[in-house]
C-alpha cells in the first residue's frame, strides 16, 4: 500500500504521535471536574466537549481533524486553535467504535498544549490566556 507523503500529511502524522505519547505518558492535563461542571451550569446548551468550550470563547482561529483523512488515523483527533492566545484544544470522538465512520456529533476533551511549543499547558494557564476571548452570558 502505497501512501503518498506530503508536508501536511507528514504534520498531521506527527501531531497524532505527538498527542499519542503526551497521553500514554499521563503529561497531558484534563480539564477538572468542578471546572467542567462550573461550565456546564452557565451554558447548559452544548451538546459535547467541543461545544462547550466554543460556547464560552467563541469560534477557534483553526478548526481541523483527521477524521476525513485517508487512511485515516487509527485515532481520530480534532484540534482548535486559538493562534492569539497560543491555546491549542484537543478533542477524540466521543460515544463512538473505533471503525464507525465520520462524521462525529460528540467530541471528548483530551487537553490542551501550547501551540507554539506544543508542550501540555494546565486547564488554568488556558484559562488565563483565553480570558480575552470569555463571552458574556
Amino acid at each position: 500500500m502505497k501512501i503518498e507523503s506530503s508536508p501536511f500529511r507528514l504534520f498531521v502524522l506527527f501531531s497524532i504521535c505527538s498527542i499519542l505519547s503526551l497521553i500514554f505518558s499521563q503529561h497531558i492535563i484534563y480539564l477538572p471536574a468542578a471546572q467542567a461542571k462550573d461550565i456546564t451550569a452557565k451554558n447548559p446548551s452544548p451538546h459535547d466537549d467541543l461545544s462547550l468550550l466554543i460556547s464560552k470563547y467563541g469560534k477557534p482561529d483553526i478548526d481541523d481533524s483527521t477524521q476525513y483523512d485517508k487512511p485515516r488515523p487509527p485515532i481520530v483527533t480534532r484540534w482548535l486553535i486559538y493562534k492569539k492566545e497560543h491555546v491549542e484544544a484537543l478533542y477524540v470522538p466521543d460515544g463512538v467504535s473505533i471503525n464507525d465512520p465520520p462524521p462525529y456529533r460528540k467530541w471528548k476533551f483530551v487537553g490542551f498544549v501550547d501551540d507554539k511549543t506544543k508542550k501540555p499547558i494546565s486547564a488554568a494557564e488556558a484559562v488565563r490566556r483565553l480570558q480575552p476571548r470569555l463571552r458574556k452570558p
